[in-house]
């Protein structure tokens, strides 16, 4: 379904801070014409430790100004490892990082990144090989993947830094890996942050059944976390956290408490088709907005996958109000589960962005698209 609504916003809202008490939600009613487009004209709630936290609607609905470029799949160069570990294609790929000239794509069935560099693409391991250096349900070890599902780039110890993180959906999940390069070398440290999902599940209500984080982008001073509402029970939502105190928790285990996640928001995706919209990876514009990607898959849960339905590009506001979302056409093989994305420059209001595919097949190599998004203003 399709509508372009009338009013730039259906709800009015102001972020919550540990101070300040929870704002009163506004709720305008759409015009008559606009019923159709939305379930419900009460806008529900958040409960979350005694207090509500609004819900945001969607206050934009786009007509079609999206073009797919150019849709190719990703190889490794040089296929490396054996047997059940081989990498040939890129797989799942679930992340996209920029770290100066180079594209870091993160891998989430793999202990492996995938590396972009002057038009050759190479692996660089990430974990250790504990269980295997691929997972799935087949070598009884997915339990055991790092997961990694979302990434920025920022100043870690002085470097600039591509982290990226897992999403938390498990114990294992809940770790991060971030890269840096010195005299043309990369390296790799790693953390667990395991206080950093703790806090998230705390602050949103959530329980470790529920909270999947799969994107977020560096906005002034914090990285916004994209938390992806899919499976019974999801809550797509977004919070923020200090880029200094990521630092920390990275370099020196720092704990990261309830209180450092800040900037609380929840929203409704699903006034828009595909149904079961999920958030799925997240990069900042040029002009301090966010764009997303959201997929959608036939799945009960944050752990299984399921049957991919489609993929829509949004922006949001740098407060946090999403403006528009756009979906993504199918490809000639069907809808794509797009799960990383950056963009790689804006001209005139159209943003050149490119995007990554986790198709949930390791006999599949990952699709990169280029697309052409004429922004929402």
């Amino acid at each position: 379904m399709k509508a372009r609504l009338a009013s730039k916003a259906l709800v009015a809202y102001a972020p919550i801070s540990e101070e300040q008490p929870v704002p009163a939600l506004v709720n305008v009613v759409p015009e008559p014409e606009l019923q159709s487009a939305f379930k419900q004209v009460e806008v529900p709630r958040l409960g979350h430790g005694g207090k509500d936290l609004p819900l945001l609607g969607l206050s934009a609905f786009l007509e079609p100004q999206l073009a797919v470029r150019s849709a190719e799949p990703i190889s490794f160069d040089v296929p490396f490892g054996e047997g059940l570990d081989r990498h040939e294609g890129v797989r799942a790929a679930s992340a996209l990082v920029r770290l100066g000239s180079r594209l870091i794509i993160g891998q989430d069935d793999s202990n492996f990144a995938a590396i972009i560099s002057e038009d050759k693409i190479t692996g660089l391991r990430l974990f250790d090989n504990v269980a295997g250096d691929t997972y799935s349900p087949e070598r009884k070890n997915k339990a055991e993947k790092p997961d990694i599902e979302l990434g920025a780039t920022f100043s870690v110890g002085g470097q600039e830094a591509a982290v990226l993180f897992g999403s938390g959906s498990t114990a294992r999940r809940m770790r991060a890996a971030w890269i840096t390069e010195a005299g043309g070398e990369l390296s790799v440290r790693r953390r667990d942050i395991s206080s950093l999902y703790q806090a998230a599940m705390q602050r949103l209500g959530l329980g470790p059944d529920v909270l999947n984080l799969e994107g977020c982008a560096p906005s002034g001073d914090k990285i916004v976390f994209f938390q992806r509402g899919n499976g019974d029970g999801g809550v797509n939502a977004t919070f923020a956290v200090k880029k200094e105190t990521l630092e920390a928790a990275l370099l020196d285990g720092r704990t990261i408490h309830p209180s450092d996640v800040r900037e609380l928001r929840r929203y409704d995706l699903s006034r828009y088709a595909p149904a079961g919209l999920g958030f799925s990876d997240a990069t900042p514009l040029p002009d301090g907005r966010i764009l997303f990607l959201a997929a959608a898959e036939d799945s009960p849960n944050t752990f299984d996958d399921g049957a991919i339905l489609g993929s829509v590009l949004g922006v949001l506001s740098a407060d946090g109000e999403l403006l528009g979302v756009t979906r993504v056409p199918d490809g000639p093989d069907g809808p794509y589960k797009l799960e990383g994305v950056t963009v790689l420059g804006v001209e005139g209001g159209v943003a050149r962005v490119m995007a990554v595919e986790d198709a949930d097949d390791p006999t599949k190599a990952s699709m990169k698209l280029l697309l052409d998004y004429v922004l929402p203003t």
